[in-house]
């Protein structure tokens, strides 16, 4: 369901808050249609939860913690069984998803659900899961049971679900239809349109605060991690970086390094922060020859990494990277110390792999850019 609309156009060219648009035109069908009711929550009984089908939709309820969700389903008790967050590219808040996961009510079935563009679902979905790793709620992940849908088990008979617009409007739309029910499977087209334009990466109008705010301080203090974190591998002699210089390209910065003797490479990589993990910091492991392809052995002493929950390792056309997460709300002494430790344990899985390799102060190779260099810098 692939749609062009006026809606669509006009949300992405005159709101810099198209989720809110998108939410209330979610509720806006659900209110007008009981078949569209009834598809929404057979859509989401796909999980495992059984929700009832008369679930009361409103949007941006208050609730005692203080939260506002987008999107809340109560059911005929008053429960809040169905809490919804419609996301196209803002982050996660502070209380997403731990605050709204402890808010579900306990004894009945009950989800919490994301719905967001399909582009994003694999980020998104890594950093939920991170999420409730770090606050200790159960995350038994389920096989998948349709495309564009991913749900966990939290205990307690509580459900995290994210969906792509594209699958749940698709449900929406086909009920409709089948019903009938032609005004509203209009409706849905409109909405499918904006959200077919957010998965196509528009271009938003800029807010002031983006322009005004923090952005551009943050995106100096993140480079000057990058630094930061060098100098310290360097003076506890785990890295040189003698021959080699800070590379810089569109929407990334970073400094080439040989960490217990591994090509590496510590970079800020605005790409990979918006697609692939919630992180601005990665580091990149080369071959020897300070090529984007490492050997078998590289690869077999990193794999363990990829099997975490979420996986700490991305391999894609650029080579191994691995994300490099910031804890929040610290000052930069004791981020500066969680990079050293992440560094520190990917130096350790490295150093029996790199143990006969040439010592850091060979300098056999120079990683700089420019025509006559062998080494070709990420693509972030």
């Amino acid at each position: 369901m692939t749609h062009d609309t006026l809606f669509g156009y006009l949300a992405t060219r005159f709101s810099t808050h198209p989720e809110n648009l998108a939410t209330e035109s979610l509720n806006f069908v659900l209110g007008k249609s009981e078949a569209a009711r009834r598809a929404f929550v057979r859509f989401f009984r796909q999980s495992g939860a059984s929700l009832p089908e008369s679930l009361a939709f409103r949007t941006q309820a208050r609730g005692e913690d203080q939260s506002i969700p987008d999107l809340v389903g109560c059911d005929s008790d008053g429960a809040n069984v169905f809490i919804g967050e419609a996301k196209f590219w803002a982050g996660l808040t502070d209380a997403q998803p731990v605050t709204y996961i402890k808010s579900l009510p306990s004894g009945v079935d009950s989800i919490l659900a994301f719905i967001s563009p399909a582009k994003r679902m694999d980020s998104l979905w890594m950093e939920l899961a991170r999420r409730c790793k770090a606050a200790e709620i159960a995350f038994a992940e389920i096989p998948q049971v349709a495309p564009d849908l991913r749900i966990a088990e939290l205990g307690d008979r509580r459900f995290l679900v994210l969906a792509s617009w594209k699958s749940l409007l698709q449900s929406l739309d086909q009920a409709l239809v089948t019903q009938h029910e032609h005004a509203a499977a209009a409706d849905v087209v409109q909405l499918a349109g904006l959200c077919d334009r957010m998965d196509d990466d528009a271009f938003l109008p800029l807010a002031s605060d983006e322009l005004t705010g923090t952005t551009g301080r943050r995106i100096r203090d993140f480079c000057g991690l990058v630094d930061s974190v060098t100098e310290l591998l360097v003076n506890e002699g785990l890295a040189s970086t003698q021959g080699v210089r800070a590379s810089a390209g569109s929407g990334w910065y970073g400094r080439y390094m040989r960490l217990c003797g591994a090509c590496c490479i510590l970079y800020f990589s605005a790409s990979k922060w918006s697609s692939l993990q919630s992180t601005p910091l990665w580091l990149g492991v080369l071959s020897d020859g300070w090529k984007w392809v490492p050997s078998p052995a590289v690869r077999e002493a990193l794999s363990g990494l990829a099997l975490e929950k979420p996986p700490r390792l991305v391999e894609d056309k650029d080579g191994i990277h691995v994300p490099l997460f910031l804890p929040m709300a610290v000052e930069r002494d004791r981020v500066l110390a969680a990079l050293m430790d992440q560094v520190k344990a990917v130096s350790r899985l490295l150093e029996p792999v790199t143990s006969s390799a040439a010592s850091p102060e060979s300098g056999e190779v120079q990683p700089v850019m420019g025509e006559d260099t062998s080494c070709e810098p990420p693509a972030p």
